[in-house]
């Protein structure tokens, strides 16, 4: 019999065969397994996440101001690289322009005819009914040689200007005028590059 007050347990000899065979040590280590190995997973967790969170910390106090400063320096070093790479395009457009300058200046220099030549680059865009006023340096007026060939079937009239250089022309009709400045010309290009 057993009573509940004192948890004692008393057994008859007829009372042995009807209980189920237990064998105690069997029952208790794989129990205490259980307890011990989710206590453990338990325990790991929560030094992990402790550890975990204390690492974040330290890194964050010690690396994070480190890493914003290296953060700070590439931007200045993109920054930099930005700058001189302009600088560099910019320099590379310059002496582009100024040795198609000299190379337009020595082709003038050698044409026999600037004046002429300075004509014939300019009519591609001229109307063909109006009246051509082609104003140009008086030096290459006065040697222009034979242009009604291209001019034939267009009116028109040579103005000597002397604030035009040897191979400019600036044709005046009555729709508008065409700078056929080289100076003018390459300063437009410039203005383009640069923008």
């Amino acid at each position: 019999m057993i009573s509940s007050a004192d948890r004692s347990f008393i057994l008859r000899g007829d009372d042995l065969d009807r209980l189920p065979t237990v064998v105690i040590g069997d029952a208790l280590p794989t129990h205490a397994a259980r307890i011990d190995e989710a206590d453990h997973e338990e325990a790991v967790a929560a030094a992990y996440e402790t550890g975990f969170a204390a690492g974040s910390r330290t890194v964050r106090a010690e690396v994070g101001p480190a890493l914003a400063a290296l953060g700070q320096a590439i931007d200045r070093i993109e920054a930099l690289e930005q700058t001189l790479s302009l600088d560099a395009l910019q320099q590379i457009i310059d002496l582009g322009l100024e040795l198609t300058e000299t190379l337009l200046q020595r082709e003038l220099v050698a044409s026999a005819d600037p004046g002429a030549e300075a004509i014939r680059r300019t009519l591609v865009q001229l109307p063909r009914q109006e009246l051509l006023s082609f104003r140009l340096n008086p030096q290459d007026l006065e040697r222009i040689g034979e242009i009604d060939s291209f001019l034939a079937d267009r009116t028109h009239q040579l103005i000597g200007d002397p604030s035009l250089a040897s191979g400019d022309v600036v044709v005046d009709y009555a729709s508008g005028t065409i700078d056929g400045r080289l100076g003018a010309a390459l300063d437009r290009v410039r203005e383009l590059m640069e923008s």
